[in-house]
């Protein structure tokens, strides 16, 4: 067998071979454009989402009882609906929740058993002797019972919809009265708006990584980081560990079906008379990992096209109001992209090695999924590793297994984006693999070269390694 100098040019040849015979089918043509019409929509899906369900509204009938319910009583439940200080909504916006008072409550009722409304929303105050108000005796309770939560002067609710009782609906309505009804008490006790306001106030947390600022030249997140800052980085992170992962089992699985086509044809005993084994197995891992590229680079375009595309999309759909801006995605730097590139083109070539020798001790296409089996579970295993490690990536099990080769590409990424890594961890951890990655080629080469010659047998590990000792 030649040295790594003796690649080329077959290799580029056989790589131009396989790249172009799959670039040129028609499921190759058809299965990129559909992936990528759906990357595409997935893009804008939200937008879609979000318009079809603000174009459903619910809408609730308020009725009040007594002539000393606070007068903003309507703003209040609207601000805890809807998140907005008022029940005035802007032209040509949408709102999940409409709310509207009526003093009719048996055409209330009427209109709710017609469907013209989809809730009715009954308040009442509870008297001294604590009986429960007729008006608001609902849902089984008796005119005479009382709440044990409810003292004397507390307002009381009642609610009737066309739904179950722990629904999305009766959930946002619970929290709309209690907090209507923690105001109104706050209020009867002689605290004022402003000081309501000072009262609920969220506290005051700032947050440091001691260990970030101690590795202060580190190229992971360090510092402090806010909910969203955290919760993009997750994101983020499991976004490009997913991409990795679908690389390596979708195209090391293609690198093993053209090994397994050709040695099932007998062509392959043909390009060994013109070609080194090590020569085939570097050309087939090449121009099909270009051809699995070209598919990805595609999907990719178009799903980054999809998501330029939300904000227009919504600001035309659902207005400027409610279409612009949205959550910036922190976790994307340049140092981030440019390890993602490394890991995901390394952690692609050092599996498509070992497929491209398990797909060479098969005679059989159908017996592909079988060979690679253990070659799936062990990516599975990085991957669900990384899964875990987002929740801790600084734990001392992460940043053992992220200088592992065959974990890395997965684990160093994670910490990369949601911990602290320092370069020379990085840089030690794409040495590692780079040096794995000959000792692969080495050894898959070996056992390329004596796999691709047993054909209608059964191929033992024995029999594999006896035939991989003798050099060709």
């Amino acid at each position: 067998m030649r040295g790594l100098r003796g690649l080329w040019p077959n290799a580029g040849y056989i790589a131009r071979r396989e790249y172009q015979a799959r670039v040129r089918g028609r499921s190759f043509f058809f299965s990129t454009l559909i992936l990528a019409v759906v990357a595409l929509a997935m893009g804008v899906a939200p937008v879609v989402i979000q318009y079809l369900s603000q174009g459903a509204q619910t809408r609730i009938a308020v009725y009040a009882t007594s002539s000393d319910i606070p007068a903003d009583t309507l703003q209040v439940l609207d601000a805890s609906l809807f998140g907005a200080s008022s029940v005035g909504d802007t032209p040509g916006t949408r709102r999940q929740f409409q709310l509207s008072m009526t003093t009719d409550l048996a055409a209330a009722e009427a209109q709710l058993m017609d469907g013209k409304i989809d809730g009715l929303l009954r308040i009442c105050r509870l008297p001294a002797d604590g009986s429960m108000p007729a008006a608001c005796a609902v849902g089984g309770a008796s005119a005479g019972s009382g709440q044990a939560s409810a003292a004397p002067g507390d307002l009381v609710f009642g609610y009737q919809a066309d739904t179950t009782a722990n629904g999305r609906q009766v959930f946002f309505v619970r929290q709309a009265v209690n907090t209507l009804a923690i105001q109104d008490r706050l209020a009867r006790s002689g605290i004022d708006p402003q000081g309501q306001s000072r009262l609920f106030a969220a506290a005051s947390l700032s947050f440091a990584n001691p260990k970030a600022r101690a590795a202060s030249g580190g190229t992971g997140a360090g510092g402090a980081q806010s909910d969203e800052d955290q919760v993009s980085r997750v994101l983020v992170a499991t976004a490009l560990i997913v991409l990795i992962f679908i690389v390596v089992i979708s195209y090391g699985t293609w690198v093993a079906m053209s090994v397994a086509e050709e040695k099932s044809s007998r062509v392959m005993e043909l390009m060994l008379s013109a070609a080194t084994p090590l020569q085939m197995l570097s050309g087939k891992v090449i121009g099909n990992g270009l051809a699995g590229f070209t598919q990805y680079l595609a999907i990719l375009v178009a799903g980054a096209a999809g998501l330029l595309l939300q904000g227009p999309v919504a600001d035309a759909v659902l207005g400027a109001a409610n279409g612009a801006g949205g959550p910036s995605v922190t976790g994307v730097t340049v140092p981030v992209l440019l390890a993602f590139g490394l890991f995901f083109v390394l952690g692609f070539a050092l599996y498509a090695l070992l497929y491209a020798a398990a797909g060479s001790l098969v005679s059989r296409q159908e017996d592909v999924q079988q060979a690679s089996m253990p070659l799936m579970m062990l990516s599975m295993v990085g991957y669900f590793a990384a899964t875990f490690a987002i929740q801790g990536a600084d734990a001392p099990w992460v940043v053992a297994l992220s200088f592992v080769p065959f974990f890395s590409p997965y684990l160093m990424l994670a910490r990369l984006i949601l911990g602290s890594v320092a370069p020379w961890e990085v840089a030690a951890s794409v040495l590692l693999l780079l040096l794995t990655i000959v000792v692969a080629l080495w050894v898959a080469a070996r056992i390329y070269s004596a796999g691709v010659l047993l054909y209608g047998q059964r191929v033992g590990i024995r029999k594999v390694l006896a035939a991989a000792r003798v050099a060709r």
